[in-house]
Formats: C-alpha cells, structure tokens, sequence
C-alpha cells in the first residue's frame, strides 16, 4: 500500500524533494510551471514551492488537453466552466495513487504523427515538422532554460533553420544525435 503523503501549507519544498515526495518527474512539474498551473520561486538555481502552492496545485480540477482556440476563450473571459477554491489552510493528507496524470503526448521520434499544435492549413507535400526549443525541452525532459544553456555552450547541434531569432531542428538531426549519445 502506497503511504499518504503530507504537504505542510507553510513549508517549503525544493524541487527534488517534491518530486521524491509525490513520485513525479521533473518534466511533469516543469509542465505545470509553464503551463502556469503551479506557482514557484526561483532562488539562484534552486526552484522553491510553498506547501500551499502545491495543495492548491493538487487540488485544481484537472482538465483534458485544450486546443489553442479553447485555451484563448478562457483567456478572454468566455470559460463557463466551475472554479474551486481552497476552504481550509491546514495540513491536508495525499495519496499518491489517486492523483494519476493524464498521458503525455507522443514523442515526435515515434511512429505515431505528432498533432499540429495549432489548427490550420496542412502542410504542403514533402515539408515535415521542425522542432523548436520548447519541443526539444519537452522531448529531454528538462527546461527551455536547460536547452538555451546547452545551446550557448554548444552542447546541441546546430539548428536546420532559424526563422528570426527561432532555432528550428529537424526531428532527424535531433534523432541521430541522441542516438550518438549527446555528442556533436
């Protein structure tokens, strides 16, 4: 039996102790960070959340994945959808089995197609998807801000194209290069 774990509203908790704790990996609280849905501070290059934070992060009905056009009428005010709020501040028991995640999206590298991100014209025959820095931090299980540093430090291959100031990678270049091991 897996033992409930206890968040204290007025504590802090890093972000490896978070993790031991609820059984989660870093790329789900990155999402979730990104996505704005939990609440964090940064001291140096420690990333700190308060007890209360997470519990209102726990508590938060989860939602099935939002198209675009969907996450801009929320942003306008047109949500009907119901809000929650946390009636008590006190320390509240979680067990780690009822809170599942839902799946994360297929990797661009398997053989499922990778759904556009955006509904919109489809692209024209023989131009495939690139991958862009949030893509490629998504496909490492790491930050955008990980990916940026590798890049500077020219840790990761240099991009097929830059469109502006965007880096974008063919999913090859990228394949063939977890494949050599991370080695340019």
């Amino acid at each position: 039996m897996i033992e409930p774990v206890r968040i204290e509203p007025d504590a802090l908790y890093d972000d490896g102790s978070l993790r031991r704790a609820l059984g989660l990996t870093s790329a789900s609280l990155a999402a979730a960070r990104r996505a704005g849905l939990l609440r964090f501070t940064s001291q140096g290059k420690r990333t700190l959340y308060k007890g209360a934070w997470i519990l209102d992060w726990l508590d938060a009905p989860t939602e099935p994945h939002q198209t675009a056009a969907g996450r801009e009428a929320d942003r306008m005010g047109h949500s009907s959808g119901p809000t929650t709020s946390r009636a008590d501040s006190g320390p509240t028991s979680l067990n780690r089995s009822a809170r599942r995640r839902p799946p994360e999206q297929p990797s661009p590298f398997t053989s499922q197609a990778r759904p556009p991100a955006r509904p919109g014209p489809a692209l024209p025959v023989g131009l495939a998807p690139v991958l862009g820095i949030d893509d490629l931090a998504e496909l490492l299980s790491c930050s955008r801000r990980l990916v940026e540093r590798m890049r500077s430090a020219g840790r990761v291959p240099m991009p097929d194209i830059k469109i502006g100031r965007m880096p974008r990678w063919k999913p090859e270049t990228i394949r063939a290069w977890i494949e050599r091991g991370g080695k340019l």
